[in-house]
């Protein structure tokens, strides 16, 4: 897991637990379950860590997804933790962000996951391999 995730001495990778409290926006969405994740939210500081964070396939660009007013910047791209799997990830650093990019991400695709900083959505795999964190959808 060089360069994704943190490992806990237990084997597992850390994670902080996302918040669920009121956003200005309205109630962040419900969350279904939580497991561990191999994601480092600690190395998300922009959307230009996406990539590095979810080891996108680095022969592949990743497709930016600009921000918009429903949902926050982002990119697809085909990642390694979900086993190649292409996935829509958004950068969300604010409770507004993340509710943004939950709610939008419920609205379009068939799975959502998301940690502290970050949401993920596909349409494949309900694990989405070792993404894990919240699951929404």
């Amino acid at each position: 897991m060089t360069g994704l995730g943190t490992v806990a001495s237990g084997g597992q990778p850390t994670s902080t637990p996302a918040s669920t409290t009121e956003t200005t926006l309205g109630t962040m969405p419900k969350i279904l379950s939580t497991s561990a994740s191999a994601v480092d939210w600690r190395l998300l500081r922009s959307v230009s860590d996406l990539a590095k964070v979810f080891a996108c396939k680095p022969k592949v660009d990743p497709i930016p997804l600009p921000a918009t007013a429903t949902r926050p910047a982002g990119i697809v791209c085909a990642s390694g933790l979900a086993g190649d799997e292409a996935l829509y990830l958004y950068y969300a650093p604010t409770s507004d962000d993340r509710y943004r990019a939950i709610t939008h991400a419920m609205a379009t695709a068939k799975y959502v996951h998301a940690g502290p900083n970050w949401v993920a959505a596909g349409a494949l795999s309900p694990t989405m391999g070792a993404i894990g964190g919240d699951v929404h959808k």
